[in-house]
């Protein structure tokens, strides 16, 4: 009977201990378990941060245009009579014409800064255009400054309504009678040292080339100043005065040089 006391009692101590150390491994286990979740979610956590953060780059595919012609499919259809109503507004979008885009799209800001210059009398605001991420974007950059370009070589040059008649640029530009041509070969234009005032010489220099003078001569000084420009900017007359002052040379050291 003593015998099985302590054996009872020995064996139960035994499973105390037993209970006491798996609970004490669970207990370490459950520690461990949950200190690697909170590291795993804080991981998480910042990688989602990073995913937010990521912007994508916009890369450009260039395409490539092939034609190529499709199979020949023969069709037997109706003979064309020639009899076919046409529409009443003569609207053959669809049949003869196709509307489709354009590969390269018209940039509305462009468009808008074109109908500016046509229609002077907008007064509405201009329009900017604002690039995000101008630093991944510099082939939109690049089209932006060519499509700038492309529009101030299309701008038409300024024009001036005048409120008195004034004669075409073309007919002023024209040829000197031939009597005139004699006269200054042996004549000088009034120079500027001639005792008269600016104005008096003014209406003098626009009278020689036909330009009429009002009580306002501003519309008159744009007139001789247009003409000016355009005879500056003729090749005609660019060649012409080169040859003149080429003439003029040879004959002032003719007698010093010898040409073979």
């Amino acid at each position: 009977m003593l015998f099985y006391f302590i054996f009872i009692q020995t064996f139960f101590n035994y499973n105390l201990l037993s209970i006491y150390s798996l609970i004490t491994i669970y207990y370490q286990f459950i520690i461990n378990l949950e200190s690697k979740l909170s590291k795993s979610s804080i991981d998480d956590i910042e990688i989602f941060e990073y995913i937010n953060a990521y912007k994508p780059e916009n890369i450009e595919i260039k395409f490539l245009l092939k034609p190529f012609l499709l199979d020949y499919i023969p069709a037997i259809g109706d003979v064309d009579t020639f009899i076919k109503i046409p529409r009443p507004d003569g609207d053959n979008l669809g049949l003869t014409v196709l509307d489709e885009p354009a590969i390269q799209q018209s940039d509305p800001t462009i468009v808008g800064m074109q109908l500016r210059n046509e229609c002077k009398e907008i007064k509405t605001e201009t329009l900017v255009k604002k690039l995000d991420r101008g630093d991944k974007n510099g082939a939109e950059i690049e089209r932006w400054i060519e499509n700038i370009k492309e529009l101030h070589r299309s701008k038409p040059p300024d024009s001036v309504t005048y409120t008195k008649i004034m004669p075409d640029i073309e007919k002023l530009m024209q040829e000197w009678p031939n009597e005139l041509e004699e006269l200054l070969k042996s004549e000088r234009l009034p120079s500027a040292s001639l005792d008269v005032s600016l104005e008096e010489y003014t209406d003098i220099c626009l009278s020689l080339l036909d330009i009429p003078v009002y009580k306002s001569r501003i519309e008159s000084l744009h007139v001789l100043f247009t003409l000016f420009a355009e005879f500056r900017n003729s090749q005609h007359f660019r060649n012409l005065a080169e040859n003149n002052l080429m003439n003029m040379n040879m004959n002032e050291v003719g007698a010093e040089r010898l040409e073979l």
